[in-house]
């Protein structure tokens, strides 16, 4: 056979290989990188918004009586219209992401476990854990009852048209008794408390669960901006109308009848609150801002209401508490209040003696 026959005849024997080779996905560049599984990429979708420099911070939940264990909620700035909750067990050394509908109510039941209102309609209902393990759907049933201590509340609807749930722990829920007209309501314990907003502002407190409401008118006439205080005394702040920001008009306490007292900044500045709380000594706190006339500039922070004053509270974190932004995250209930900010991007920070001294926490 001449070389130029044993040439042809190798052609038909390459070209065999060559498909074989392609076949088997092999190249001069080596084999294909394999496809990431859904469940990966939905897990790096999810820390990609947890732990983006500018993820905000939207809200956080902390089992009682244990602080390792709490949930944190967060928005990814580019898109609002979906949340993703980071949870954990030990204080976020270990961590499970979870991503949810925008508008979602989250309440701690205990052990690590909590209740999910998904989405401002609340179309879904279900407990979740840090450990999936824990995750069970809600079955909602039964007629309205109290809520039971060991349950968690939730709330659907719109304002004005509130109805309230109670979720244990192994998914059971009922209906929880409520007033018609809440426009806003929270829980603590077996104890429940809301606001009424159209015509004069009511303030209704349950003790029981539900099973019982006592309404309070506070003062007549048309309602007002009104924002609820947490604490063992029930407290409510009395805002303008017309502003992005809470104006802090008056504060108003519980009694027989309720009493009103007007807050006067002094001069011509004016104040803004972005919440408070009820201290171990019964004392106010709101976390507030006094503006100069101009609005160019004010004194932010802690601050105690006294009388018809505020006086400013020293803190050892003034970078976080004295901003304008700085706002209450949560408030753990007890004898002795706890409270939590947000810090910079990761961080949060708890006091226990009323906005003196400050403690940091991961947030994811």
């Amino acid at each position: 056979m001449t070389p130029r026959h044993r040439r042809s005849a190798l052609v038909p024997l390459l070209a065999v290989v060559l498909l074989l080779l392609v076949a088997a996905g092999c190249s001069e560049r080596g084999p294909e990188p394999p496809v990431p599984a859904e469940a990966e990429v939905a897990v790096e979708a999810e820390a990609a918004v947890v732990d983006a420099p500018d993820a905000s911070l939207l809200a956080l939940v902390v089992t009682p009586g244990a602080v390792e264990r709490r949930v944190s909620v967060w928005q990814d700035r580019a898109d609002d219209s979906a949340w993703t909750l980071a949870l954990t067990d030990d204080s976020y050394a270990t961590r499970r992401l979870l991503d949810v509908p925008a508008g979602t109510q989250v309440a701690a039941l205990g052990a690590g476990r909590y209740a999910l209102r998904e989405g401002w309609d609340g179309a879904r209902l279900r407990v979740v854990g840090a450990d999936p393990a824990a995750d069970v759907a809600v079955r909602l049933g039964g007629r309205p009852g109290p809520l039971a201590a060991g349950e968690a509340l939730l709330v659907r609807g719109d304002p004005g048209r509130l109805r309230l749930i109670g979720v244990a722990a192994d998914g059971r829920a009922h209906p929880v008794p409520a007033p018609k007209g809440l426009h806003e309501v929270g829980g603590r314990g077996v104890v429940i408390d809301g606001l009424a907003l159209a015509g004069p502002t009511a303030y209704h407190r349950s003790d029981d669960g539900g099973a019982t409401w006592q309404r309070s008118l506070l003062g007549e006439g048309s309602g007002f901006l009104a924002m609820r205080v947490p604490g063992a005394v029930p407290v409510v702040l009395e805002g303008s109308d017309g502003a992005t920001l809470f104006p802090l008009v008056a504060v108003w306490r519980a009694g027989a009848p309720w009493t009103r007292t007007a807050i006067h900044p002094g001069g011509r500045a004016h104040l803004t609150t972005t919440g408070g709380w009820v201290g171990a000594d019964g004392v106010v706190r709101v976390l507030a801002t006094r503006w100069d006339a101009r609005e160019t500039s004010g004194r932010s922070g802690v601050w105690r209401v006294v009388g018809d004053r505020l006086e400013h509270v020293a803190s050892d974190q003034p970078r976080v508490t004295d901003v304008p932004e700085a706002a209450p995250l949560i408030v753990e209930p007890g004898a002795r209040p706890a409270v939590w900010v947000a810090g910079t991007p990761g961080t949060a920070w708890r006091s226990q003696d009323d906005g003196a001294h400050w403690t940091r926490f991961a947030t994811r």
